[in-house]
């Protein structure tokens, strides 16, 4: 993910979590966290396998504000699916008010570099 959608998500993310916490916890349940990047490294590691992050491809990404709102508003992101209507709606709302705010018009352009990076683990070769 570019880091100029990274600190986009971020921010709905944070707006969600503080609407979902409003909410009753029984109506409500958390998603099982994804493994990290680095939770899988150290896993491979205590393993014995030497373990390093190439970057496969690398381009420029360019969006406007309102593009990537469309994206979010659509719920095609992950983030989305979870939440109750009545939440995302609302939170929505929040969030759009925030990008105003804070880019000071929708048709903002968001640039920044996208890189497609892979994990890569080797194990010695053991000779018998």
């Amino acid at each position: 993910m570019p880091p100029h959608q990274r600190e986009f998500e971020s921010h709905l993310k944070a707006i969600l979590v503080q609407h979902q916490l409003q909410q009753t916890t029984q109506s409500y349940s958390s998603p099982q966290p994804s493994p990290t990047q680095e939770g899988i490294a150290q896993d491979l590691r205590a393993e014995g396998a030497t373990v390093e992050t190439v970057t496969a491809a690398s381009w420029k990404v360019k969006q406007t504000v309102s593009e990537l709102l469309t994206v979010y508003q659509s719920r095609a992101v992950g983030l989305c699916w979870s939440v109750s209507q009545d939440i995302f709606t609302t939170a929505m709302q929040e969030f759009e008010d925030w990008c105003w705010q804070h880019y000071e018009s929708f048709e903002a352009v968001l640039a920044s570099e996208a890189t497609a990076d892979i994990l890569v683990a080797r194990w010695k070769a053991v000779m018998s």
